[in-house]
């Protein structure tokens, strides 16, 4: 006999997203979270709801056929924990021991149990009122050895020579060749979901645009929408493309960059300077269209944004119209660059399988050849009106990921045209008629989907607040990407996937 949750899901309509809320008993969850694996569905994130009420709930967020699965489960009050998802998805793992550190809620037959955001310097269960402990983590972190002959350890990090943040890189290596890498990340919690609590819509807002700066206007766009879906607020239609035209532009912008970076650690300066020149003058162009470089507190929930006026729209498409003729130069000039391609192509490679086994979201998925992008299901943010096709490659080489970050560029600035110039009466309102005792947002950001999961309270005010960066997947990927490759690539890897260690550490 199926479980009415297996009903549910087997019912749902294709090639149309929804949002479905289940309410299960905790038993279930593992084998939900098998089934939607075996339907290539993703996990999206995870979290522990601390109610006021003493209630405690463990709910996942899935990604499955285009459709939003929440799946909610009640704790034991008194002796709380979850289960091991990790064998379904692995970033489960690392989820699980934060979970941990900020709840001190145990997961059930874990075979991992070291910390993972504490380095020692803030209390477990520092979130949990009722299970604040006085005790901090051990500060010595035991990374997993790799014995043989010939086998040696290459520590890299936390400090780095640039200005990038702070992570370790353990390497275990056989000559030039990695047999393994073992990453070690946290160095820098900010504690932003303690911060978040009892704040105004406002004040959330300006700490939300501030998790991972490069994706300001993706984690203020989905949890403007979080807020909205709450609280039942309708969208006005400019609104609707004012954030979306945002969003493209992040995502247009760091990609330029990127590409950049990574044909610097290549050793082409003179090339990269190209990417460097285009990029700063699409910041400056933000700062005068938004009054910040990088857009930072432009998207607030309920607050609208009007569309520019004309005159700014003839220099910004004829900006854009200049950007996409130079993007197609230097694309043109990279794939016809020998020594250039004979770096990117077949290193630091993650083939389909490996994407499909870690879960993985975003550029990382769409080099691997899984056309995984929310943007596909979401109406509200305009791409239904306009056609969009997720852009894909299949080689999950470093050439793969530079080849999705130039074509996703293109397509950003077709998705902008098309916005500014065409007249749009989008059905904005449709999933928003109806408050949500939980609000869920999740926009896909220029790394992949960020998601954002809230309760407000009846004033407006933040009851709890749980974010979540794709990079918490991704950096799985580096893990796999680098092995077989000599050291010396892995910067270049590393570059390839760009992701945030703030993102994963806030």
């Amino acid at each position: 006999m199926k479980s009415d949750w297996h009903i549910k899901l087997s019912q749902l309509p294709q090639n149309q997203a929804s949002n479905l809320h289940l309410s299960v008993a905790i038993s279930e969850q593992q084998a939900i979270a098998e089934y939607i694996k075996a339907h290539q569905g993703v996990l999206i994130t995870e979290w522990v709801a601390l109610e006021n009420t003493n209630k405690t709930y463990w709910t996942i967020l899935y990604y499955y056929q285009s459709h939003w699965i929440c799946v909610s489960s009640p704790l034991n009050p008194k002796r709380p924990s979850i289960i091991d998802l990790s064998v379904v998805f692995p970033v489960c793992n690392r989820l699980q021991r934060a979970l941990y550190d900020l709840t001190k809620i145990t997961t059930k037959h874990a075979q991992d149990k070291r910390p993972w955001l504490s380095h020692g310097y803030f209390k477990t269960g520092v979130l949990n009122s009722n299970a604040a402990s006085s005790r901090h983590a051990d500060t010595t972190y035991h990374f997993n050895k790799v014995s043989g002959d010939g086998v040696h350890e290459v520590p890299v990090g936390p400090v780095h020579a640039g200005i990038i943040e702070p992570g370790h890189f353990r390497f275990s290596v056989v000559g030039e060749r990695v047999l393994k890498l073992e990453e070690r990340l946290g160095y820098t919690h900010k504690g932003i979901h303690q911060l978040l609590i009892g704040k105004s819509l406002l004040e959330a807002s300006r700490l939300m645009g501030r998790v991972s700066g490069d994706s300001t206007v993706a984690y203020s766009y989905a949890f403007a929408l979080a807020c909205e879906q709450q609280l039942a607020c309708p969208i006005d239609a400019n609104t609707c493309i004012m954030r979306t035209v945002l969003l493209e532009r992040e995502r247009l912008i760091n990609h330029i960059g990127d590409i950049g970076a990574i044909v610097n650690d290549t050793g082409f300066a003179s090339l990269a300077s190209q990417f460097s020149i285009l990029k700063e003058t699409l910041v400056r162009e933000n700062a005068a269209l938004t009054g910040h470089r990088y857009m930072m507190d432009i998207i607030v929930p309920n607050q609208p944004l009007e569309k520019w006026d004309h005159p700014t729209i003839k220099a910004l498409l004829s900006q854009l119209d200049i950007t996409l003729t130079e993007l197609a130069t230097l694309q043109s000039l990279c794939r016809r660059h020998h020594g250039l391609q004979d770096r990117l192509k077949t290193t630091g490679i993650v083939t389909q399988e490996t994407a499909l086994s870690l879960g993985l979201l975003g550029v990382a998925a769409k080099a691997s050849g899984l056309a995984l992008d929310v943007r596909s299901s979401q109406r509200k943010a305009l791409y239904a009106d306009i056609h969009f096709t997720p852009i894909t490659e299949t080689t999950g080489d470093v050439a793969a990921r530079v080849a999705v970050r130039f074509q996703e560029a293109k397509q950003s600035i077709e998705i902008i045209k098309s916005l500014l110039t065409k007249p749009q009466t989008p059905d904005v309102n449709s999933n928003n008629t109806i408050k949500s005792p939980l609000g869920v947002g999740c926009v896909e950001g220029w790394r992949g989907p960020v998601s954002v999961v809230l309760t407000l309270t009846s004033d407006h005010h933040i009851a709890w607040c749980h974010f979540h960066d794709p990079s918490w997947q991704n950096w799985l990927a580096l893990e796999h990407a680098v092995i077989g490759n000599i050291i010396a690539d892995f910067p270049l890897i590393n570059k390839s996937f760009n992701l945030s260690y703030s993102g994963q550490d806030s």
